[in-house]
């Protein structure tokens, strides 16, 4: 087993005294051979003329008054451009594999969370493995990364689905899966991440200078709880899905993964019994959205998983599809990630804010721009993709020094790519593709401080130069029939290799990765070159100021 330390641990620290030492290290029953350097930093990645591909973006604006002329709805709102897009590299791993890492730690007995899974798997998996036909019982898709600087490789979330029956419609439950990859895509395998954290009351914890460390091995399943009957053979879709994988900052000051997902889980309610008598309790099923923080515990195992509620609402029957973001603003004011945001609908902009550092896990609407807009009422078919990434944080990361030039005061902006859920349209009877979405938030200070948020630009469908393949990969003509989805998941990485004036305007060389699954069957990740020049041009100007020498340039706005 491999060995990596943060780059943040002290140097002055002995690592194979520590491993020896340690009882941390000798519980989990793994030999650490080998100790990792933090990887580099992910080299820029350059566009091959042969290989990379140019994909359109039509863009639309909202913020130009055109005076009800329609005629001018090209001119004033749409803004078309291109950006370069790498061919796809699938990040499948062949199952057979995972499924032999489940029977090695079902054999080994020291995971909790596989030692409660075995009557649903043990021998099956093994005739499976024996006979050959493991693909036709698992399946891996939907894979939402980021990117570990502390470490220097990608970490990937997907969801792991098996159907007894082969019926991939049709699963008995789905695991959260959780890989590394390095800064060439490679998967790391056999690795173990020393990672800090606030506990310390594990086995697997110790302490070095007064911090706190745990160990966490991967790949590995992320023990995730979530209600299950095995005298019940007719339940069914349990588990985390639409896995979000989202970097949030904690209290120590070191940013660390949060999972958000969705899954059925029962709760007791109450029932009246229409005679007025009593008030009887009976059990419900519900789908919730959940959190989860990337740590692994052997004796808090479930302690970390959070369901989220909306305040002053009845608990629903389905919640899914909430869009994650974290703001640089709030962080802040508290000094750590205390709350973390949700675009709860795009249609009729409403957002969610949520308190992830306490037990509750309360939300609250904190911008709605329709009051009394019923949590029920219908989302709409624009809904979650990947989390929201801060174009201040991307700017500022490198050319801090800008963001005063760039962005108005009080101003954050964040960017994603939201999906697309049509019906009867287009090629298949669901048609799902990525959309590029822009979120603003001004703040208007006074008084009474008030956040303000808009929906400034969205893009028609982008299909960044990926194929979609039919929804039976054994049927490859029928790719109109059924479901034709294109699905991003995640962005793991978005590096701004330079920003600069250039004739007026501002220009930028940047490169994101993009995570996206194709008809639920693949993981795949794509760089996407160009999107931030393109941002900080668009027509109208809705996000960034223009460089100080543009003689267009609004003096007014530069206080948000």
């Amino acid at each position: 087993m491999k060995l990596q330390f943060p780059a943040s641990f002290s140097k002055d620290i002995n690592k194979r005294d520590l491993i020896k030492n340690s009882a941390a290290f000798k519980v989990t029953g793994f030999r650490y051979d080998r100790i990792i350097q933090p990887g580099k930093p992910t080299a820029p990645l350059r566009k091959s003329t042969n290989l990379w591909a140019i994909s359109m973006l039509r863009i639309f604006g909202f913020g130009v008054t055109i005076g009800l002329n329609l005629d001018r709805c090209n001119e004033a709102l749409v803004s078309n451009s291109t950006v370069l897009v790498s061919p796809k590299k699938n990040l499948n791993t062949p199952l057979t594999n995972i499924v032999a890492r489940m029977i090695r730690e079902i054999d080994r007995g020291r995971d909790p969370y596989m030692r409660e899974f075995k009557p649903y798997l043990d021998p099956q998996i093994r005739l499976q493995v024996e006979y050959g036909v493991v693909d036709k019982h698992w399946f891996n898709m939907a894979g939402s990364l980021v990117y570990l600087k502390e470490y220097g490789l990608h970490m990937m979330v997907s969801r792991l689905a098996y159907s007894p029956d082969g019926l991939r419609n049709n699963p008995k439950f789905s695991f959260a899966y959780t890989q590394l990859f390095d800064a060439d895509w490679n998967e790391v395998n056999d690795m173990a991440l020393i990672v800090p954290t606030n506990t310390n009351d594990g086995d697997r914890f110790f302490t070095v200078e007064g911090k706190n460390y745990t160990i966490a091995h991967y790949p590995s399943i992320l023990p995730v709880p979530f209600y299950h009957d095995y005298n019940d053979p007719g339940m069914k879709y349990l588990g985390p899905e639409d896995a979000r994988v989202i970097l949030v900052q904690n209290e120590a000051g070191h940013e660390e993964p949060l999972i958000v997902y969705n899954l059925h889980h029962q709760k007791q309610i109450l029932l009246d019994d229409d005679e007025d008598d009593y008030i009887l309790k009976q059990m419900a099923f519900f789908r919730s959205m959940w959190t989860r923080k990337n740590e692994l515990f052997d004796n808090r195992i479930y302690n970390r998983a959070k369901e989220l509620q909306i305040k002053n609402t009845q608990r629903e029957k389905t919640q899914k599809n909430w869009t994650p973001f974290v703001s640089e603003g709030a962080r802040s004011d508290s000094g750590f990630d205390k709350h973390l945001f949700f675009v709860y609908r795009w249609s009729h902009l409403q957002v969610l804010k949520c308190d992830i550092t306490s037990d509750t896990g309360k939300c609250g609407f904190t911008y709605t721009v329709q009051e009394n807009l019923r949590v029920t009422s219908k989302i709409g078919p624009l809904r979650g993709g990947t989390p929201m990434v801060s174009l201040n944080s991307i700017i500022g990361a490198k050319f801090h020094h800008l963001l005063p030039e760039m962005i108005p005061e009080g101003r954050e902006i964040w960017v994603g790519f939201a999906r697309a859920h049509l019906w009867r349209c287009g090629c298949g009877n669901d048609f799902y593709r990525p959309n590029l979405v822009v979120l603003v938030k001004d703040t208007a200070n006074g008084e009474n401080s008030t956040d303000l948020y808009r929906l400034s630009y969205i893009s028609s469908f982008t299909p960044l130069g990926v194929d979609a393949i039919p929804w039976d990969p054994l049927r490859p003509l029928d790719i109109c029939k059924g479901t034709n989805a294109v699905i991003p998941n995640g962005i793991s990485q978005w590096d701004a290799h330079s920003v600069r004036e250039s004739a007026g305007n501002w220009a930028a060389d940047d490169t994101l990765s993009l995570a996206l699954s194709v008809s639920d069957c693949t993981v795949d990740v794509v760089h996407v070159q160009g999107v931030l020049n393109t941002l900080l041009n668009m027509r109208g100007r809705l996000l960034t100021l223009p460089p100080a020498g543009n003689p267009n340039r609004d003096v007014s706005r530069e206080k948000g």
